[in-house]
């Protein structure tokens, strides 16, 4: 929704990256005022509940699936 933040629960480690797809752990990212490319990168900050917030590097890249 608009306005609130989704709560997602991932073990997240350390320098390992975490695939995400549609039918499995995704982000949903609004306000984006253009379609992101295999290519980008996108500086994002999460917000964890125990050490507050981290900026990270978003890379977009090809979905292993995709033909």
């Amino acid at each position: 929704m608009p306005g609130q933040a989704a709560v997602a629960r991932w073990d997240i480690v350390p320098r390992r990256p975490i695939g995400m797809r549609k039918d499995g752990p995704h982000l949903l990212l609004e306000g984006l005022t253009r379609r992101l490319a295999t290519g980008d990168r996108v500086p994002l900050t999460l917000t964890f509940a125990r050490n507050g917030a981290k900026e990270v590097e978003l890379w977009v890249e090809p979905a292993p699936y995709a033909g």
